[in-house]
């Protein structure tokens, strides 16, 4: 299946499944979901995967809608998807991801690092301070892409850049770098095909940045 972009369709079975999430609903609306929803994620994913399928060990997973029951609670069903280009691995959070997620009032892409380990953060930190081709090459990924690498920050200040230039990233304990708008022209179209392939090419060095720091860590 070519990807020829999600329709009003899309968001009207995104807002449905959000307000009537049981089983009943999503019985009734289930080949929607199939039709406008989960088969043009795979077509989306099957199209954006070629630019990063040369990645040593780099793959893609669609997101499916059904929740897993071990681990949590509630609504039986998401009301967003996603696709993630990234190595297989048993600790999700601790894994750098290039991503595209869909939700009913807003679609985003990029690099997402979400539970980093401390060490892992410390590293880069040292890095910043005695490394300056690490800034040039973040600075050159966020030019590119279009978005700024940020995240969530500690409570308290917990570490003083050694520059200025550095003190946005000595307070993250996790990383994120995406684009994001309502849903749009471009949603609908094949054209998004080539935008968020532009930003994930733009983001690939840091996430293969943060992939070898986190190897060398763990190991």
């Amino acid at each position: 299946m070519q990807f020829k972009g999600f329709s009003p369709e899309t968001i009207d079975f995104m807002w449905g499944i959000r307000f009537n999430n049981n089983r009943e609903w999503f019985l009734e609306h289930k080949k929607d979901y199939t039709d406008t929803l989960y088969e043009p994620m795979k077509a989306l994913g099957a199209e954006l995967y070629p630019a990063l399928q040369d990645v040593p060990g780099m793959g893609y997973r669609v997101s499916r809608i059904y929740k897993d029951v071990r681990f949590s609670t509630g609504d039986p069903y998401k009301d967003h998807l996603w696709i993630c280009f990234r190595r297989e691995t048993n600790h999700w959070g601790q894994t750098p991801t290039l991503y595209f997620e869909l939700r009913p009032e807003e679609y985003d892409f990029g690099f997402v690092y979400w539970q980093p380990r401390a060490a892992v953060m410390q590293a880069f930190r040292r890095d910043l301070a005695e490394r300056p081709e690490i800034l040039r090459m973040i600075e050159q990924a966020e030019a590119e892409a279009g978005c700024t690498l940020s995240g969530p920050e500690y409570k308290r200040k917990a570490n003083q850049a050694p520059r200025a230039e550095l003190e946005r990233f000595y307070n993250l304990k996790g990383l994120w770098a995406s684009v994001s708008s309502q849903p749009n022209e471009l949603l609908f179209s094949h054209g998004l095909v080539d935008v968020v392939t532009k930003t994930l090419k733009a983001l690939l060095p840091v996430n293969e940045y943060f992939f070898q720091l986190t190897n060398q860590i763990i190991e």
